[in-house]
């Protein structure tokens, strides 16, 4: 029993991101905070699989690997400096962000970067027209589709799978205690 509780222990433990600060061209640097703020928030809702790690442990791991502030976007965008960054900032994954904006026109780059393997293991793009409200509006589907959401646990296959097998064991159960009833004299009706 008490593996059995590991085990579903072991599967619900959510992957640690740490969200790295956007880079941007064409936005304030009020703006890009606001892109990560929002950005860790989506992170850490329900649905995800994943929590977002403070973005100061990014800082910290920045100081404990001795990387000068002015390198930081270089190593972001080397895939094994960065993925050393989240390891050493506790984080399974980290979630670069790229906006640049040229008049109403924006675009919107997020890289999902495997801490272990040091690879770029996802990433999307999308453009919006519109306003800054517009870019801050299309993250959230951008962010689905880098980090698809969790599958409530009634739409899994296996949960109809099981539910099937008991009906058909009941049924069977059913036909059995029905033709054995038969034998022992009791009153019984032959199924059409």
């Amino acid at each position: 029993m008490s593996s059995l509780c590991l085990g579903l222990t072991l599967l619900a433990v959510d992957l640690g991101v740490v969200v790295a600060p956007f880079q941007v061209l064409g936005l304030s640097e009020e703006q890009a905070a606001e892109l990560r703020r929002l950005t860790e928030e989506l992170v850490s809702e329900g649905r995800r699989e994943r929590t977002a790690i403070p973005a100061a442990e990014l800082e910290r791991a920045r100081q404990a690997l001795e990387i000068p502030v002015e390198e930081l976007d270089a190593c972001l965008n080397d895939p094994t400096c960065a993925a050393r960054l989240a390891r050493e900032a506790g984080a399974d994954e980290l979630l670069l962000g790229t906006a640049a904006g040229l008049g109403r026109n924006y675009v919107l780059h997020l890289a999902l970067i495997d801490a272990h393997r040091s690879v770029v293991d996802r990433e999307v793009q999308g453009t919006v027209v519109g306003g800054f409200d517009d870019l801050t509006s299309a993250l959230p589907s951008q962010l689905d589709r880098l980090l698809p959401r969790r599958q409530p646990w009634y739409s899994r296959w296996w949960v109809w799978t099981v539910a099937g097998l008991v009906v058909a064991g009941a049924v069977v159960a059913t036909v059995l205690a029905v033709t054995l009833t038969d034998e022992s004299g009791l009153d019984t009706y032959p199924l059409p």
